[in-house]
């Protein structure tokens, strides 16, 4: 999940917002839980990380899989009082309470991830949250040793256009190139997961 431009005034009013939108978005009923988790993580040891990236994170207990959301802010905002390095990117994410090797891959994986300033600059630069998506999607498949390809290229690869197939151009296609292996290709990206 993401958010490009979000506004918001405090460390606190974001992260009640994104923790918000991932309850919503999920159908997750224990927003207190997690808002109070992620809020007594942070006063025990901040998340800034440098490079205006703050990774507000948790173990919650009954949860079943990892979460990701990652926002961009507009303004960037003070993190608990810190005006000498103002925060404008958000990695927050939670994890189930039990999955201690989880946690630690996602906090590698972020930290890994961010370490290229270009790269942070792709994400500051995004103006919508499909744009955020496909830069982080894209560093993904950079990282992974794939090229990546544009939507247009895409539909012009396959042959295809952005209203889809028809059911007997699908047939036609299945009779002549059999079952399509992406699900097996989609199986490997952590951070491609986390955000749908």
């Amino acid at each position: 999940m993401v958010a490009a431009k979000l506004s918001s005034g405090s460390q606190r009013q974001v992260i009640e917002q994104v923790v918000g939108r991932i309850c919503s978005r999920m159908g997750l009923r224990n927003q207190n839980e997690i808002l109070s988790a992620i809020l007594s993580r942070e006063e025990q040891l901040g998340t800034v990380i440098g490079e205006g990236v703050a990774v507000p994170h948790a173990r919650i207990e009954n949860l079943r899989e990892p979460i990701l959301f990652v926002a961009t802010l507009n303004p960037s905002i003070s993190y608990w009082g810190n005006a000498q390095e103002p925060v404008d990117i958000i990695f927050l994410f939670i994890t189930p309470a039990a999955a201690s090797n989880t946690h630690l891959k996602m906090l590698s994986m972020i930290g890994r991830v961010i370490q290229e300033r270009p790269y942070l600059d792709r994400v500051r630069a995004a103006k919508s949250d499909l744009e955020l998506y496909e830069v982080l999607s894209l560093e993904e498949l950079r990282q992974e040793g794939f090229s990546p390809l544009f939507t247009k290229e895409v539909f012009r690869e396959l042959d295809s256009r952005d209203t889809g197939l028809t059911d007997t151009e699908v047939r036609q296609r299945l009779e002549i190139h059999g079952k399509n292996k992406l699900q097996s290709i989609r199986s490997g990206s952590l951070l491609r997961k986390l955000l749908n």
